[in-house]
């Protein structure tokens, strides 16, 4: 992988930004919207902002289960807030990598083991939102875009490969042993597989899986009611089952790696997820500014002290980019 701050990267990622930015604003009354937001309820908004700091800390402690390292929780803690720094300024989820050396950092921990379980974590988060999106199909009236049939096609494709990996473990590395014999991004590549099939153990693990999957459950119910709380805010009245739909269909930004910070993205898809219930597009998208910056603001500027107060500079995290994953 090259370097961070790669000219092709951080143009495709603005593109990217500018292309949902314009489909966000399209045929919106910008004065109308301002307005909305002048008549925002702040103090749902400050409630908001508490839930999604309560909900990193709720995602560090599933990562240090799903790790299984005897490490203090304000590791992960930090660690997570890094990543989630670096994601919210820099484009293709740059932040997963700074997240996972961060962490193999303070932990004394090998990065390819930190990085494989930050994969592993990501990979947990996919299956609520997808269930939720299906379960809501049945009820309201969905986009085009985010319909039935190209859910369970997303759903299918994801547990084919899935089980590929599960099913075909040393076939695949014995794929890859070959492919790359004795080269330095084999060795690499094979040490981060291995991890990887590792760090799969709590699926095997009863007690952990139980705990994985009660925190993840936890988590996208604090995910539910910070945007419930945004909801508020804007006198929508959507229920709390509404805003978990909402929030399900937002998520399909975050799988857009090429957006920093998920600018522009993140507003498209939640004027779409509020269009299933009808909202004009300029309160829409008053929400979604403001949404947007509940889950940026606050985790970007804490994820920033952290790294101040660590001594690490934000070049070497970004140059992780070149290390051994």
């Amino acid at each position: 992988m090259g370097k961070f701050k790669k000219p092709i990267q951080i143009t495709a990622g603005i593109v990217i930004s500018v292309v949902f930015l314009y489909l966000a604003f399209r045929r919106v009354n910008i004065q109308e919207t301002l307005q909305v937001i002048a008549r925002v309820r702040w103090q749902f908004l400050i409630i908001a902002v508490a839930a999604t700091i309560t909900g990193i800390y709720v995602r560090s402690y599933r990562w240090r289960i799903i790790l299984n390292k005897d490490l203090p929780l304000s590791y992960f803690v930090e660690s997570t807030f890094v990543g989630q720094f670096i994601n919210n300024v820099l484009p293709f989820r740059m932040g997963d990598l700074a997240q996972a050396y961060f962490l193999a950092n303070k932990g004394n921990l090998s990065k390819s083991t930190a990085f494989s379980t930050v994969i592993l974590e990501r990979l947990t988060d996919v299956m609520p939102p997808v269930l939720i999106l299906i379960l809501g199909s049945f009820f309201v009236f969905m986009p085009e875009q985010i319909g039935r049939f190209n859910i369970l096609i997303v759903v299918a494709i994801l547990f084919s490969i899935l089980f590929c990996v599960i099913k075909f473990q040393k076939k695949l590395v014995g794929i890859f042993e070959k492919l790359l014999p004795n080269s330095s991004f084999g060795k690499r590549l094979h040490q981060f597989i291995d991890n990887f099939y590792a760090g799969m153990s709590f699926v095997k693990d009863r007690k952990r899986f139980a705990k994985v999957a009660a925190l993840s459950i936890l988590l996208w119910g604090v995910y539910g009611f910070t945007a419930y709380c945004c909801l508020l805010a804007f006198n929508i009245h959507i229920n709390y089952l509404g805003a978990m739909l909402v929030i399900s269909v937002v998520a399909i930004s975050v799988t857009i790696p090429a957006s920093p910070g998920y600018v522009g993205t993140w507003e498209f898809f939640s004027i779409l997820a509020l269009s299933i219930f009808k909202v004009g597009k300029s309160v829409a998208l008053s929400f979604a500014l403001l949404y947007h910056l509940v889950g940026w603001l606050p985790v970007t500027l804490l994820g920033f002290i952290i790294v101040l107060k660590s001594g690490i500079s934000i070049s070497k995290l970004e140059n992780q980019e070149k290390t051994n994953m």
